[in-house]
């Protein structure tokens, strides 16, 4: 389980869900530059994963680099991974990350409001290794509730909860959340 940083993802969908999930907002920077840049060889290496494959227009995961035309040596030493699902969410794993035994449909879940790797504690490896490592996460379309904000001062107050929030968790460093765009981005130490 991602324990702590997990109920940190699933707070802030509960603190910022505005009852639209069956058609959610789109405004302009939901978009990870990562997903907007995608090679035509990335867009073949997308992962349809079965129960994994988001809410309806979520779309499949992105892959970079695309994993599947990595040689065996090359699989064992894949820098900066990145794993998203356009609009949704976008983690990417700094450093070097061996994908050798990775299951993406059982390790990594992208939906609408959270964040979830290794769901199943068993396949989860030790700190460092895999997927638990040091992560940037951006999540898309996390709005406050109620709309848009009125004032650059309630913009800001509100950027404070979200701070306030993602530093409760030990294991996560507050990067920058944006109300307008509805940005959220923040570092994990390990899943």
């Amino acid at each position: 389980t991602w324990s702590t940083p997990h109920r940190g993802c699933s707070c802030i969908r509960t603190y910022l869900d505005d009852g639209t999930r069956g058609s959610p907002r789109r405004y302009p920077g939901e978009d990870d530059e990562n997903a907007e840049n995608v090679s035509p060889e990335a867009v073949r290496a997308t992962v349809p994963l079965n129960g994994n494959a988001g809410a309806e227009g979520e779309g499949a995961l992105v892959v970079s680099p695309e994993l599947q035309n990595l040689s065996p040596a090359e699989l064992r030493r894949v820098e900066n991974l990145t794993i998203t699902r356009k609009g949704v969410a976008s983690v990417l794993f700094h450093g070097v990350t061996d994908c050798t035994d990775l299951d993406l449909e059982k390790d990594v879940l992208l939906k609408r409001g959270y964040v979830l790797v290794y769901p199943d504690p068993v396949r989860k490896p030790p700190k460092g290794s895999g997927l638990n490592k040091r992560a940037t996460v951006t999540m898309y379309q996390c709005f406050p509730p109620g709309g848009p904000v009125e004032t650059e001062e309630q913009a800001q107050e509100y950027k404070d909860k979200i701070k306030k929030m993602t530093e409760e968790n030990s294991a996560c460093r507050f990067i920058d959340y944006d109300c307008d765009s509805g940005i959220w981005r923040f570092e994990v130490e390990r899943f």
